[in-house]
Parts: C-alpha cells; structure tokens; sequence
C-alpha cells in the first residue's frame, strides 16, 4: 500500500512499513514503533497445529486498534468491519 508521513522506516531502507501493527510484549520490534503501534498480545483463537486458527478472541489488543481510514469493509471471512474502530490484522 501507499506509505504515509509517521510510518516507520527500517534502517537502509526508503520504503515505509505500514503503522497499525500489533507487537507481541516478548518479541519487541528491531525498528522504532510509531504512535499508531500496539505492544501486546494477538490472543489468537488456536494458533498453530493442528487448527492454525488465527482469527482474535475478545481479548486480542488487536481489537479496535486498526486504521479506520482504510475503509476495508469486510474481514477475510467476510465479515463486516467495524467503521470507526477497526481491530489490526485479517479478522474483525
């Protein structure tokens, strides 16, 4: 996507990585996060074998903390986004 002022930019590298993004508490980033940045837990549904279930439970920090401006209407299953408050990664 199109890379906007206050993205955060890796060292040696002119292209931006895109904000919004959720960081796990034991996993911190090699690069400096932005305001938009979340540290927490994904809360995953049933990560890995044998589900690979990665959709967010209520709990998820990723809930509500994505970026409404881009008006992405649904989720990867088709369900409907949150306008306002959209949560970070593939689901809703």
């Amino acid at each position: 996507g199109d890379y906007f002022t206050g993205d955060v930019f890796t060292p040696g590298d002119d292209r931006g990585v895109m904000d919004f993004n959720l960081y796990l508490e034991n996993d911190p980033p090699t690069n400096s996060m932005n305001s938009d940045s979340v540290m927490g837990d994904a809360a995953f549904t049933s990560a890995g074998f044998p589900s690979w279930d990665y959709s967010i439970q209520g709990s998820s920090d990723a809930k509500g903390n994505g970026d409404p401006d881009l008006k992405i209407k649904y989720d990867i299953n088709w369900d409907l986004r949150n306008d306002f408050t959209p949560s970070i990664g593939a689901y809703e």
